[in-house]
């Protein structure tokens, strides 16, 4: 949650949108509740023109919730743990030209805010994948 929350620039995962399930009839914890509640990412109250400022290009200044208020923090710090579910960064090679395509059916999103967005999308993925490589470079 916290990864994806990363790359999505979710800013607005607080404490009481998370959850955990339970088996109903045994009680036996099964998990996480799949991601929900993250209509607020991918910078969709942010205009196309502050889109491109520093402000939103810099990843070390997206805010975040709940545990700290930047994302890049929030990842560092639970970064050990998210490593455990050995994450397969390559599966996501392709994910910016997905999210391109599901843009261009959006008539309301222009071509240019369509290639920020996916540039953006992309580079959070690749930061990502460099805090666990231990190579961040911002």
């Amino acid at each position: 949650m916290i990864l994806l929350d990363y790359i999505i620039a979710n800013t607005d995962r607080y404490y009481t949108n998370f959850s955990f399930l339970r088996n109903s009839n045994t009680l036996e914890w099964l998990g996480l509740v799949p991601i929900f509640d993250t209509e607020i990412s991918m910078f969709n109250k942010i205009s196309t023109e502050e889109l491109k400022s520093a402000y939103f290009t810099d990843s070390k200044n997206i805010k975040a919730k709940p545990f700290y208020t930047k994302q890049l923090k929030q990842l560092e710090k639970f970064s050990s743990i998210i490593a455990l579910q050995n994450i397969n960064f390559s599966s996501l090679e392709n994910i910016p030209d997905y999210y391109s395509e599901l843009l261009s059916v959006n008539k309301r999103i222009s071509k240019k805010r369509r290639d920020i967005l996916v540039f953006q999308l992309g580079r959070r993925i690749e930061h990502a994948q460099s805090v666990f490589s231990g190579k961040m470079t911002l």
